[in-house]
C-alpha cells in the first residue's frame, strides 16, 4: 500500500500508526484474550510499552474497534479479556483495499 493510502485511511478514521499496530496483533488472536497477554505481546514487539498500550486500547475501545469481553468460565474479575470487534475487523481489511 502506498504511504497516501496510509495517511488517507488513517485521517479518514482519526488513528495512528500506534493504534493501528496494536490493532493489528490482536487480530492475530482469534478468541478474546486477556489483556495483560496483549500489553506483554506489544511490549515484546517493541509497539509501546505498557502504559501506552492502555491508552491506546481505550482509543480502540472508544472507536468500537475492540470491546472487553467476559470470559464464559474465568470468573476472575481481577482479569478482562478483550476482542476485536467487527468494526476492528473491517478497519484492518481497509489496509487491504477491502473498503
Amino acid at each position: 500500500m502506498r504511504p497516501i493510502r496510509v495517511f488517507q485511511i488513517q485521517t479518514k478514521h482519526k488513528m495512528d500508526m500506534g493504534c493501528d499496530c496494536v490493532l493489528d496483533l490482536l487480530s492475530d488472536y482469534r478468541d478474546p484474550i486477556p489483556t495483560e497477554t496483549l500489553v506483554a505481546e506489544c511490549h515484546k514487539e517493541k509497539i509501546a510499552a505498557p502504559a501506552t498500550t492502555y491508552k491506546r486500547l481505550g482509543i480502540l475501545k472508544g472507536k468500537g474497534f475492540v470491546a472487553d469481553y467476559m470470559h464464559p468460565t474465568d470468573h476472575d474479575r481481577r482479569k478482562s479479556y478483550i476482542v476485536l470487534t467487527k468494526l476492528g475487523l473491517g478497519y484492518l481489511q481497509s489496509w487491504e483495499g477491502g473498503e
